[in-house]
């Protein structure tokens, strides 16, 4: 797996765990969609993988981003999805 997926992921997932006072296998279940063990697999270089995924979970946490956390200056923040009528 691509190093700089890996620790865009970890990075982004250690401030959100921090503002929202959750878990590992939380927040890799609110990001992917159900998938507990996500970033887990991703810190013990037990996952891959690909830039689809990067950029759906990347956005993910853009979309859903606490307004008392900091992103990541190292990370490119790609800007909020629009709003949906479901999303509302």
């Amino acid at each position: 797996m691509d190093e700089l997926f890996k620790r865009n992921f970890l990075a982004l997932a250690q401030a959100y765990m921090d503002a929202e006072g959750c878990s590992l296998p939380t927040v890799s279940k609110r990001a992917k969609r159900g998938d507990s063990s996500f970033f887990s697999r991703m810190a013990e270089d037990k996952g891959s993988t690909t830039a689809t995924t990067y950029d759906e979970v990347v956005q993910w946490f853009s979309d859903n981003w606490p307004e008392k956390a900091v992103w990541p200056e190292f990370v490119l923040r790609p800007p909020k999805s629009p709003a949906t009528p479901e999303s509302k």
